[in-house]
């Protein structure tokens, strides 16, 4: 374990501080999951005092958005209407193994 110690000097005080330099926050973890699996999934990871202790991810999801399009009503009239245009994905076998292996080496209970 590293330990940081800085003296800041300002408003004629000096205030020393100590603590892990290198301490994790949640980006941290979800870049490194990204980097394992290959993918941006629906992803949430928890982390206390830099310890992931929970991880949640979405294996099936729907990418895109909604495009406009205008339709004539039963009145007939032209109003907007939306059309689906998601493409679903999931993520493969091969991921949710390399997932699962990092979760091991990572994850604290």
């Amino acid at each position: 374990m590293m330990l940081a110690v800085m003296w800041k000097f300002g408003d004629n005080m000096a205030t020393l501080e100590f603590g892990n330099a290198t301490t994790k926050i949640a980006d941290d973890y979800i870049k490194e999951i990204y980097e394992t699996i290959g993918v941006k999934c629906p992803l949430t990871v928890i982390v206390d005092n830099g310890v992931l202790k929970q991880v949640i991810v979405e294996t099936e999801w729907k990418e895109g958005s909604p495009t406009p399009k205008k339709v004539i009503n039963g009145e007939g009239k032209a109003v907007i209407d939306y059309e689906e245009n998601y493409e679903e994905k999931e993520l493969t076998e091969s991921q949710i193994a390399d997932l699962n292996n990092y979760l091991q080496e990572n994850l604290v209970l």
